[in-house]
């Protein structure tokens, strides 16, 4: 079953928040940003007080702007360390390395998701877009 939560109304929602979970993949279709979740997710904290018998999780973005205008922030820890900017096709190529979710910030039409590369980036990542809404798909 999937939850549709809109990002374009007077009242914002409170989206479920999978902090901590592994990434297994991102993908990219026409306006949408794919993000499923590790397999046994309900063994994190996060997922047991949304859905405890969830077996899996995927969330699609829904953007409302080109995938282009999408922020990807990556962490180079090279000297005193920075930001460089990227797009959604680098950000797919970061699952499998340790890429974890750890939280989002929502306002109206407009989401950030803080990311957690331990992998090839070794540091946050950050994702701004115009979004207005957000469907999560439990997986029981």
């Amino acid at each position: 079953m999937t939850e549709t939560y809109r990002l374009d109304e007077k009242q914002l929602p409170t989206i479920p928040l999978p902090h901590d979970c592994e990434i297994k993949s991102i993908r990219l279709e026409g306006r949408t940003v794919e993000i499923a979740f590790e397999d046994d997710i309900s063994r994190h904290d996060a997922i047991q007080y949304w859905k405890p018998d969830a077996k899996s999780l995927v969330m699609r973005f829904h953007l409302d702007c080109e995938p282009e205008e999408c922020e990807v922030l990556q962490w180079v820890p090279d000297g005193d360390g920075h930001y460089r900017v990227t797009g959604l096709g680098e950000l797919a190529g970061l699952t499998g390395s340790g890429l974890e979710y750890l939280y989002h910030d929502v306002g109206y039409r407009s989401v950030i998701l803080r990311l957690f590369c331990g992998g090839k980036v070794n540091g946050p990542v950050i994702l701004i877009a115009e979004a207005d809404a957000v469907g999560v798909e439990w997986i029981c």
